[in-house]
């Protein structure tokens, strides 16, 4: 950790550029769900459901950081698309696993593919020789973020 001279003069900025930058990003999302016809939270559930081969609701929930319930709603609305394949766990039946079926992957890969072309089209608003600093600044930003958060979580 380092010890920054004048740190109360970064504070506010951060702060507020943060929340700015939070802002900026649920409309960013919701911009894209709309032209995907999905949720943002169909959206995350989705990618997550295409880097796995099948989830209990527990593991998914986990997975989302989200309750039981507020998950199986949320397969509950996405099977409704037809994109989702429930089955019972061999090993236990009491244990329902889902996974996309073949239309919830070929709807996937095409979400992910318009989701980088819609990041392109937003990196052709910036200058050229901004975007790879920018984005090696928001990496090294992440990182130490999620190691403040680790930090806090396990009550350091």
């Amino acid at each position: 950790m380092h010890n920054i001279k004048n740190i109360e003069n970064y504070t506010k900025p951060l702060s507020e550029i943060m929340f700015e930058l939070e802002k900026a990003c649920r409309l960013k999302e919701t911009v894209f769900c709309n032209i995907c016809n999905i949720t943002p939270m169909e959206f995350r559930c989705i990618m997550q459901l295409s880097n796995h081969c099948f989830f209990s609701v527990k593991e998914l929930s986990k997975k989302m950081n989200l309750s039981a319930p507020r998950t199986t709603h949320l397969l509950n609305k996405i099977e409704k698309k037809g994109l989702l394949e429930r089955k019972m766990d061999k090993k236990d039946r009491r244990v329902m696993k889902v996974s996309l079926n073949s239309k919830g992957m070929t709807f996937a890969k095409q979400a992910y593919e318009r989701y980088m072309s819609f990041h392109g089209e937003l990196l052709n608003f910036m200058d050229s020789a901004e975007i790879a600093p920018t984005i090696l600044s928001l990496q090294k930003f992440h990182k130490t973020l999620t190691h403040f958060l680790e930090n806090k979580n396990s009550g350091g």
